[in-house]
């Protein structure tokens, strides 16, 4: 639980500013996974894409387009939404 959250938080810091691309590799993701003590399988998973195709159909279906995404009650919720 400690490791994910610590993984959670080091994926956001690391994440490029807007626009500007470059994600992190599979490898970039697998190292900061190990420095967060995340163990196990998450290595594997990472690379052989297991749920890319999951993930991919359920923001397809939900008609997400970007992260972050905020929706509440089926509307998209901008930050300058009051």
């Amino acid at each position: 639980k400690d490791a994910f959250r610590r993984f959670h938080s080091a994926l956001f810091a690391m994440q490029p500013e807007e626009g500007a691309g470059g994600a992190p590799d599979n490898a970039r993701l697998i190292e900061t996974a190990r420095q967060a003590g995340v163990v196990g399988g998450v290595p594997g998973c990472i690379n052989s894409g297991k749920y890319n195709t999951m993930v991919d159909g359920l923001a397809a279906a939900a008609k997400i387009t970007a992260t972050p995404t905020i929706r509440l009650n089926g509307e998209d919720i901008s930050p300058n939404t009051p």
